[in-house]
């Protein structure tokens, strides 16, 4: 036990007098215990160059190599060398006298270079290994290494490489990655080094780069949105308007058909996208039909992640300045490939938000014949929304928002048989849903309820035969 405390308090003075570079009291120490406590407690405390000279001088030329690449347990260091650890720390003048020891080779300082955060330093490495290869500095920076600086947001090193090695910067921009097919600008995760980029690149560059895709089609501008990188993404817009290259860069498809709209999480950003558009542009944008046979409102209502774009879409301030009203009425009437109407999309989905919308929307233009169209319209399977909203689980609530509005549309023509024979009727029927049935029931006419409980399907199943299943 004695020996136990007596070694860490042996342990502790030599560990303090190292940090503290008392040459006096740790040549009386290193005196008194030889050389086997240096190499038993290594060096790797030291933080100044007299310190490490003494250390290394007091053991065998043999032993210190190993003194200068001893490592502690895994997970207690965040370094892998000595020559690491002086230049994580930012301890320039340890880091100079390591480089000239002799101990460390070329790849050390490459592997370091990748990672360290201070400029000075990073300057100081990128000298030596020119002057060991004897070629110019600037031959030296690597994409990796200003992919890995772009990548972390080292914000100085990136200026200190800009500001330094400009032609260099330049050659690598337009560079892509052997290893994901992206650019510097794909990776850039803070607006000063999107900001450092863009002001070091010529016009033709910048065109060149900012237009650049990846292997899923997506240009800088995409990452900008898909990553909420929103700074970068004004840096990018305002660098794509002065190249007179905006709408060819926001409306650029991936290879999913998605362009930087979809990508868009916030009202906000979807906004700002639309408005760098001209209205000639943001009308073809909605009209055309993408993959499936589906325009933009069509994916928006379908898919959750593209709220921000359904709600820009469908809000009312948007009316006659973004987009107007007519666009709107003529989108809310498009068919896909299935015949489906962003409505039924909407329904079939069960995306409550997005019905709600449609329907508020339609409703403050004040045009029945687009609520006669849309509740009517059938698809492929000669259903209408009715019929999908009875097929859902959660079709109660469906069915909530859909009565509301069920006298604007013709009672025959949303109660007429689907391809299978099935009127709505029948797939709510089957769901036994007693509260939903009967209001459904009670909207249509009085003479007109008999024929649609007793009309049967292909299979000779009527609304009647399915009731009788269970006592409703």
């Amino acid at each position: 036990m004695l020996y136990c405390l007596q070694a860490r308090k042996i342990r502790d003075l030599y560990s303090s007098l190292c940090l503290t570079n008392n040459i006096r009291k740790l040549r009386a120490l290193t005196g008194k215990y030889g050389p086997e406590l240096v190499k038993s407690l290594g060096i790797r405390d030291v933080d100044n160059v007299e310190s490490a000279t003494f250390l290394l001088s007091i053991v065998p030329e043999c032993d210190r190599r190993t003194l200068v690449f001893q490592m502690p347990p895994l997970g207690f260091w965040d370094y892998d060398n000595l020559l690491h650890k002086a230049c994580a720390t930012g301890n320039t003048e340890l880091a100079k006298y390591w480089l000239g020891s002799g101990y460390f080779i070329d790849q050390h300082a490459k592997r370091i270079l990748l990672e360290i955060g201070n400029p000075l330093i990073f300057q100081m490495l990128l000298e030596y290994l020119a002057k060991t290869s004897n070629t110019n500095p600037s031959a030296m920076i690597t994409l990796d290494m200003l992919r890995n600086h772009c990548l972390f947001a080292r914000v100085d090193v990136v200026r200190h490489i800009v500001e330094n090695h400009q032609a260099r910067v330049c050659d690598l921009v337009m560079e892509e990655s052997p290893d994901d097919g992206s650019t510097v600008m794909h990776l850039v995760a803070h607006k000063d080094i999107a900001a450092l980029l863009l002001g070091s690149m010529s016009v033709s560059q910048k065109t060149v780069v900012l237009t650049a895709v990846n292997p899923s089609g997506m240009t800088p501008l995409h990452v900008a949105c898909q990553c909420k990188r929103k700074e970068i993404m004004q840096l990018i817009l305002e660098a794509t308007t002065k190249l007179n290259i905006t709408s060819k860069v926001i409306l650029h498809e991936d290879r999913d058909g998605w362009s930087c709209l979809h990508y868009s999480d916030s009202d906000e950003m979807t906004v700002e996208l639309l408005g760098m558009l001209s209205e000639q542009e943001r009308k073809e944008c909605f009209m055309v039909r993408r993959a499936k046979g589906r325009t933009l409102l069509h994916s928006a209502v379908y898919d959750t992640k593209l709220a921000s774009l359904m709600r820009v879409i469908l809000s009312s301030t948007n009316i006659d300045s973004l987009i107007s009203g007519e666009v709107i009425h003529e989108i809310l009437t498009i068919e896909d490939h299935d015949k489906n109407l962003p409505l039924m999309l909407a329904v079939h989905k069960g995306n409550m938000d997005a019905i709600q919308m449609i329907l508020e929307y339609v409703d403050e233009l004040g045009t029945e014949e687009l609520f006669k169209a849309i509740l009517e319209h059938r698809n492929i399977n000669q259903q209408n929304v009715y019929h999908l909203a009875q097929m859902h689980p959660e079709c109660d609530q469906l069915m909530d928002m859909l009565i509301e509005y069920s006298h604007l549309a013709d009672p025959t023509s949303i109660n007429i048989p689907d391809k299978f024979g099935n009127i709505p009727l029948v797939y709510l029927a089957s769901r036994f849903k007693t509260k939903t049935f009967a209001g459904l029931v009670m909207k249509l006419p009085l003479a007109f309820r008999l024929a649609l409980l007793e009309a049967r399907n292909i299979s000779g199943t009527s609304c009647v035969a399915v009731l009788k299943q269970k006592d409703f």
